[in-house]
């Protein structure tokens, strides 16, 4: 909304940071009187707000043209900055985190301001892990006669339905918001996504979010409920205060019998031979304490060498050398995931995998947080490196859904479509529901030339009436040419510039084939 200063007021003696707004330069819809006088009165509106968790408004001015916010200085980053280093957090840094926002909107909806645009870019983390809500440049009181409906500000991801619709607005539309910060910290990713604005605009409107489980199996499975809650497109379901969602992930993150049942998942993927291995331990209860109090016990030192202390198991037997070494190697690669030292850790894990796959599997978390991270910074300038990630998560955890449809995408932006044909089955096995996975698939047809298979999955797609028609039926178009139908190729790509007069390509196929 505007350009922010570092500044100094001698007034207050300290740092403050100046948020302006070129009015003229805004081109917005309201005239530059109204949007001044708009700006003015939420930057007062927020300054009457005082909260720990909320970045101080101190003043509120003009100078010529320019309309300024004095607001407090917060020494820190962003969470936007913290989640693409750290993609998923552990549970007690997210439910940190996400108690400190909840606390902060909770007391600015006790006073009647509504935020409008929380995100991740919007809260500010210090050192210490304060964490502060700044920008109130578009919280409003929600009985304010400068309400307008039909205007709707804000960040389309982090939206609620009731403000895209351009509908009155309270706190439950914050709440969704926190609801969606809260569902990417424990997955890495939004509940929708699409790669158009208006795709998006659709699918937080109409469609069904993500399943976090599917994203995140390491995820308890009462997180499903209480994120789909958070996030109902229906604001009278969702919790009624930020307070109250936070308690409800507290208590599903942190329950006991969840912890058992994580364990119980990485031994249902574990191969026989490391059953028979470990099974005196598994017999007598200790699988779990085992993992952790021998990873610890048998730490690597720092130039390498293994302190020398030999486990056994509960009938007395040694485990074995490279079993011992592993362990510790992902006890190592654990605390530099930690302490950020995210290509150290890597280079452990993999070591302790050479050694060992079987003890990376049972202490398999870390790693695949950190290869999701990886890989996924990975996808846009080095895909190859990202697939060999993805590869590996899939090896650890072949429960994780997602990871075959970005496979699949991968595979086809290198050009290996028999691969990302394959990725993309397995992921219909499990999401059949997914009409942008089953387009890819039907993609990936065509560039094998089976181009009969693809008209038959495209027409499931068209059935569907999905968002994105026009792209499936210029597809269907290139199909029919491919097999000399050019009538009927024809046929699809006008169908295609009735949906999307825009679209060039289906307008120069219509001119190649006659139509």
């Amino acid at each position: 909304m505007g350009v922010v200063y570092l500044a100094f007021d001698p007034k207050i003696d300290r740092q403050v940071a100046i948020k302006t707004i070129q009015v003229e330069a805004m081109g917005h819809a309201l005239d530059a009187a109204s949007l001044r006088r708009r700006f003015i009165l939420e930057a007062r509106t927020a300054g009457r707000l005082s909260h720990a968790n909320i970045a101080t408004v101190y003043d509120v001015g003009e100078e010529g043209d320019t309309t300024f916010i004095a607001m407090e200085y917060v020494e820190g980053r962003t969470l936007e900055s913290y989640l693409a280093e750290n993609p998923v957090p552990r549970f007690e840094e997210t439910l940190e985190i996400l108690e400190q926002i909840a606390a902060g909107l909770d007391a600015a909806h006790a006073q009647g301001v509504v935020h409008r645009d929380v995100k991740p870019a919007n809260i500010l983390i210090r050192a210490d892990g304060q964490v502060k809500i700044t920008d109130f440049g578009i919280a409003r009181f929600a009985a304010t006669d400068l309400t307008q409906t039909g205007t709707a500000l804000g960040t389309p991801s982090y939206m609620s339905p009731e403000q895209l619709a351009g509908e009155e607005l309270d706190g439950r539309t914050d709440l969704y918001a926190l609801g969606v910060i809260a569902f990417r910290m424990l997955t890495g990713e939004k509940p929708y996504q699409a790669d158009e604005v208006a795709t998006l605009i659709v699918k937080i409107m109409q469609g069904k979010p993500a399943d976090p489980i599917h994203i995140n199996p390491l995820l308890p499975q009462a997180c499903r409920k209480v994120l789909t809650r958070a996030i109902h497109k229906e604001r009278e379901k969702r919790y009624a205060s930020g307070a109250e969602l936070v308690a409800a992930l507290r208590k599903v993150l942190l329950d006991p019998q969840e912890l058992r049942r994580l364990m119980e998942l990485t031994r249902r993927h574990r191969p026989p031979t490391w059953w028979q291995r470990w099974s005196p331990w598994i017999a007598g209860g200790l699988m779990a304490v085992a993992a952790v109090s021998l990873a610890y016990t048998f730490l690597l030192r720092p130039e390498g060498e293994t302190v020398v202390v030999a486990p056994t198991s509960v009938d007395g037997r040694p485990l074995a050398p490279e079993d011992r070494k592993a362990l510790a190697l992902v006890a190592r690669a654990e605390s530099k995931v930690s302490e950020g030292r995210r290509l150290q850790a890597l280079a452990d894990f993999e070591a302790a995998w050479r050694l060992s796959p079987e003890v990376v599997r049972l202490r398999k978390a870390a790693y695949v947080q950190l290869l999701l991270s990886l890989a996924r910074e990975a996808e846009a300038r080095h895909p190859e490196r990202a697939i060999e990630r993805y590869a590996r998560i899939l090896e650890l955890s072949p429960e994780y859904t997602e990871v075959y449809r970005r496979l699949g995408r991968l595979h086809g932006e290198v050009g290996d479509w028999e691969a990302a044909r394959d990725d993309f089955l397995e992921y219909l096995s499990r999401r059949p529901d997914d009409l942008e996975a089953r387009f890819a698939y039907a993609k990936g047809l065509y560039h094998l030339g089976r181009y009969q298979e693809a008209l038959g999955e495209l027409w499931a797609v068209i059935e569907k009436h999905p968002p994105f028609l026009a792209q499936v039926r210029l597809w269907r178009g290139l199909c029919w040419e491919r097999l000399g139908e050019r009538h009927k190729a024809a046929v699809n790509y006008r169908k295609a510039l009735a949906l999307d007069p825009g679209n060039r390509t289906a307008r120069q196929r219509l001119r190649a084939v006659g139509g």
